[in-house]
């Protein structure tokens, strides 16, 4: 089975869930969201928010948030002039009127944006050098990527790379990427990374 069509399958699995309204009803709010993306809503992007702003960045022009999924992180964060959303899965793209592109090869001139926001996306990635490459190249000088990864999760069948305390920032490095701030908790590590001027 390929790549794209792993992630076409499950997005068809997780939309029954949103359209349905099952996972909404259960937490009380807007229908909007998946099985997958609660942590993320209730969680991550709230806290990413407040690191963002902790750290000097009230607002951003643009955003690329590669691997929305059925979450945007303009929810939480809205000092965006112009946020663009990209998924690999057909069926959120439609949902979130969203680009389908992968970030191994982003539709996306050089130097594009402030901020590019990959929420459990790089555990994913067939190609991880590939895709902080594609990251790197897409990003201002001085702009920001905003990661969220699992916390020690297993590889299987859609997790092709465990990111553990000691490997979380591998690859950030190498591309000119320096950790500015990061947050652990039990269910995932929240990083935020800038290119360097």
């Amino acid at each position: 089975m390929s790549y794209r069509k792993v992630y076409e399958d499950l997005a068809v699995r997780n939309m029954k869930h949103v359209r349905g309204g099952t996972v909404g009803a259960q937490f009380h709010e807007p229908g909007n969201w998946d099985v997958w993306h609660i942590p993320t809503i209730l969680h991550t992007y709230p806290l990413a928010a407040l690191m963002l702003k902790g750290l000097g960045y009230e607002e951003f022009d643009i955003c690329l948030d590669i691997g929305c999924g059925t979450v945007k992180f303009e929810d939480s964060f809205t000092a965006i002039g112009k946020s663009y959303l990209f998924d690999i899965a057909w069926p959120y793209c439609e949902f979130m009127s969203a680009i389908q592109a992968d970030i191994e090869a982003m539709p996306i001139p050089d130097d594009f944006a402030d901020l590019v926001v990959c929420s459990d996306i790089l555990e994913h990635v067939l190609n991880y050098e590939q895709a902080m490459s594609e990251v790197r190249r897409i990003l201002k000088d001085g702009g920001v990527l905003l990661a969220a990864v699992p916390n020690d999760a297993p590889v299987n069948d859609t997790h092709l790379r465990r990111f553990t305390r000691k490997s979380r920032f591998e690859g950030f490095d190498i591309l000119d990427m320096q950790v500015t701030e990061k947050h652990g908790s039990w269910l995932q590590e929240l990083v935020i990374v800038m290119k360097k001027e």
